[in-house]
């Protein structure tokens, strides 16, 4: 067998092993999943033994497969109120955590008394308007449904919101677009990945043992493993419920705590040149692992525009009526009308290392915090971006 073939064989053979992998950590996440709503049986004799494969454990897998597959947040609850199970657009809009099953934390006393009643009253379906706390205080149109679930014989109700002015909220959107540029983001990187390692442990058999290849093989495998992380945290990242604060603090002074922060990070002297327009100290709710996101994605790409040594960065807050505004504004080299319509657009970069993530990420975080952004840029004189959020939403 030439030396060639056994290469391709042995490509063939490690995409083989990759794909064999990626099914099986599906399958068991899969299996983890349904394991997790499927109540434990005791497997006492062999009738009981049949059980898992009744219409029990069909109900219950076709209801979780159902209510991901809808776009509208609904929740499951029993007889006393409890959550049972949710949907991913459900976990995103009510800002719940995977062990938090508190309905109050959703539903004033009101509104579940109203779902009591529903429940009681042995109608099918009704159109129902009841009050909310998360993740707006005031009553929203629900479309409840009542079931029986096999397993306890009790009954339960669906819960699916039907407010366009909630599905359409930023919020919700913001959070959607991540998850699902990220999955993108995943598949359309680790794919070609896979390949890259192939061939980086090909060389590796070749010339290993060469000390002059070494380094330079073990920096294909650094690179691919921090990608793999990074990947992985953005992951992680998306598929949290919120990105909540309860803690105030000063807008200001967190700013200045954050410039010596940057500098070490980017290897840059980061200068913030930071006015408000009250007198008074400003403070705010906003999530500060959000900010720190949005901003450190913005001060990277300043970073990037300025050649000098020292990053000068103009930061104007502003309280204005009903909102909270942070205008940053650099002197680099700015961009072109045409970039600029372009530059929230996952994977659009004009630079040869970039990714192209980072103002496609900036503008989901926002959209998530329910905030808006606003982007000026001028060829040679550089950019302005202003982060707009509404005061009533953040106090």
């Amino acid at each position: 067998m030439s030396k060639e073939k056994l290469e391709i064989d042995n490509l063939v053979s490690q995409f083989a092993s990759s794909a064999n992998t990626l099914q099986q950590a599906y399958l068991s996440l899969e299996n983890e999943l349904l394991e997790t709503y499927l109540p434990e049986i005791k497997e006492e004799n062999i009738e009981d033994s049949k059980i898992s494969e009744s219409s029990i454990w069909e109900f219950r897998k076709n209801l979780i497969h159902v209510l991901d597959m809808m776009e509208q947040p609904v929740l499951l609850l029993n007889e006393s109120m409890e959550i049972i199970t949710k949907n991913k657009p459900a976990k995103i809009i009510y800002q719940l955590e995977d062990e938090n099953l508190l309905t109050n934390e959703i539903f004033p006393m009101q509104s579940q008394n109203k779902l009591s009643e529903f429940i009681k009253s042995g109608r099918e379906n009704k159109i129902e308007k009841l009050d909310i706390n998360i993740p707006v205080n005031r009553k929203v149109k629900f479309e409840l449904r009542r079931h029986i679930d096999n397993f306890t014989k009790g009954a339960l109700v669906s819960v699916a919101c039907i407010d366009e002015r909630l599905l359409n909220s930023g919020q919700v959107k913001g959070k959607l677009q991540m998850q699902n540029m990220i999955g993108n983001l995943a598949h359309n990187i680790r794919t070609p990945m896979s390949a890259i390692v192939g061939y980086a442990q090909l060389l590796q058999r070749d010339l290993g043992e060469n000390s002059k290849y070494t380094n330079k093989i073990n920096f294909i495998f650094d690179g691919v493993q921090r990608i793999d992380r990074v990947i992985t945290s953005l992951i992680n990242y998306a598929n949290e419920p919120t990105i909540s604060s309860v803690i105030e603090y000063e807008l200001a002074t967190y700013l200045n705590q954050k410039q010596m922060i940057w500098s070490q990070e980017f290897n840059r002297e980061i200068q913030l040149s930071i006015k408000t327009n009250k007198s008074n100290e400003i403070k705010t709710y906003l999530s500060k692992r959000g900010l720190d996101s949005i901003l450190q994605n913005i001060i990277l790409n300043s970073c990037e525009a300025i050649t000098s040594k020292k990053v000068i960065i103009n930061i104007d807050i502003i309280e204005r009526e009903s909102q909270l505004i942070i205008k940053l504004e650099d002197k680099g080299e700015g961009m072109t009308a045409e970039n600029l319509a372009k530059c929230k657009e996952p994977f659009f970069t004009t630079r040869i290392n970039g990714l192209g993530l980072g103002l496609s990420i900036v503008e989901n975080l926002v959209l998530i915090m329910n905030g808006e952004i606003e982007i000026k840029s001028v060829l040679g004189e550089g950019t302005q971006i202003e982060l707009i959020f509404p005061l009533e939403n953040l106090n």
